[in-house]
């Protein structure tokens, strides 16, 4: 009898990831979804350093940034409706001086550097192939910052170009053990769904001619996840673009296994359970009851805490046996 789902299996991942190296999330909205998660069960992650990004050559370089390979120039800073922006980064960098913007993105790019130095693998989610240049200056923006649309081409970038770009990036990518694409399952509608389509084709063709030629290089395929395998608009939200956090989870499950030894993703259930009792908020705080469960709870991460950092929930507990 047929369960109505086209499963396939993902082999396993070569190497295992653990808490003890850290992972750079670097894309599109769906790279934020499953880096909360990492992050939810303490695996140490930056995600998006300069905000969401969706084309491959504002990823690209937006890694450069991060590297310190190059420097992001001020003559992309440009002022909208008050606040400063930069186009080479997503609004979450801004500034109500054009001095408060450029501090903002050397911090922000001051902490990745520091991040990258024990950072073991780079997670990178494509959007859509669909780029806007810069008339004046030919170059590709991040975001438009609502920057009038006769300031900007837009156009479709050609699978070379990106396998290019990233081809010049790699030789500075030695860092990272691990270089992992994946396809956001995401619809740009605003392109049309028959262009979105062409897009998305022209990014899956890329990792998988890099996956081919680079042995550190894979795919992982949270797209054909939620297309093929769970393929249902159950599945996705009232917007019917974006999953829903159950198909984030579905996608998530897969990642675990993909990735993570079953003794790991053993250790990922126990530190979910913690969380989720840390994040219990009971009526009253002073009952013995309470100050058992804390004190059951400060014992299971002191356990885990040569693997796991539970240092500040731990310190926090610690406080209710002061009082």
């Amino acid at each position: 009898m047929s369960d109505f789902r086209t499963t396939f299996t993902i082999p396993p991942h070569p190497t295992s990831f653990s808490h003890k190296e850290g992972i750079l999330l670097i894309g599109s909205c769906f790279s934020e979804s499953i880096g909360s998660l990492l992050q939810h069960h303490k695996i140490p992650t930056l995600i998006n350093p300069v905000g969401t990004l969706f084309n491959p050559i504002s990823i690209f370089k937006a890694i450069e940034f991060s590297l310190g390979i190059t420097t992001p120039t001020t003559t992309f800073n440009t002022l909208q409706q008050g606040t400063w922006y930069h186009y080479q980064t997503h609004s979450i960098i801004k500034g109500k001086t054009e001095n408060e913007l450029n501090n903002n993105l050397i911090k922000a790019l001051k902490n990745t550097q520091e991040f990258n130095k024990s950072a073991k693998t780079l997670i990178i989610t494509f959007g859509t192939s669909f780029v806007y240049e810069h008339i004046t200056s030919g170059e590709i923006v991040a975001n438009c910052h609502k920057t009038p649309q006769k300031n900007f081409k837009k156009r479709l970038l050609t699978h070379e170009e990106i396998t290019t770009a990233f081809e010049q990036l790699y030789p500075h990518l030695t860092s990272f053990e691990n270089i992992i694409f994946t396809l956001s399952p995401v619809r740009h509608t605003k392109d049309t769904i028959p262009l979105n389509s062409v897009s998305k084709s022209i990014l899956r063709v890329v990792c998988h001619e890099l996956q081919e030629k680079y042995t550190n290089v894979t795919y992982f395929p949270s797209y054909e996840l939620l297309m093929d395998d769970l393929r249902d608009y159950r599945f996705y939200k009232d917007d019917f673009i974006h999953p829903t956090d159950f198909a984030v989870n579905y996608v998530w499950e897969k990642f675990q296994q993909t990735y993570f030894t079953e003794h790991t993703q053993s250790l990922l259930k126990e530190i979910n359970n913690i969380q989720q009792s840390l994040a219990h908020r009971p009526f009253n705080i002073e009952t013995e009851a309470f100050l058992k469960f804390q004190n059951q709870l400060l014992e299971k991460m002191q356990k885990l805490n040569d693997d796991v950092d539970f240092n500040s929930e731990i310190e926090e507990i610690k406080k209710l046996f002061l009082v």
